[in-house]
């Protein structure tokens, strides 16, 4: 599966993975557990796995180049 499409079929599923995500954290280690689960069964439903999520979801971060790019487009006196 391609970049693009790893990413197109997470996005697929990101509303549930954020309401789950919270949850491993959970002091109660049956509920962390739970979630844990729940989090394995939908990426193994869409062909995605534990390091997929990582790597799609750290691609998602806007890089420091990116942003010092967009500023200077706006606005080149802000380092004046």
């Amino acid at each position: 599966m391609s970049d693009t499409s790893k990413r197109a079929t997470l996005e697929s599923v990101l509303p549930k993975l954020q309401k789950l995500l919270p949850h491993l954290r959970d002091a109660n280690a049956y509920e962390a557990e739970a979630a844990r689960q729940k989090i394995n069964g939908l990426l193994a439903q869409v062909k995605l796995h534990w390091h997929d999520l990582a790597t799609l979801l750290a691609d998602k971060q806007e890089s420091l180049a990116a942003m010092l790019h967009r500023l200077l487009e706006k606005d080149p006196s802000v380092f004046y």
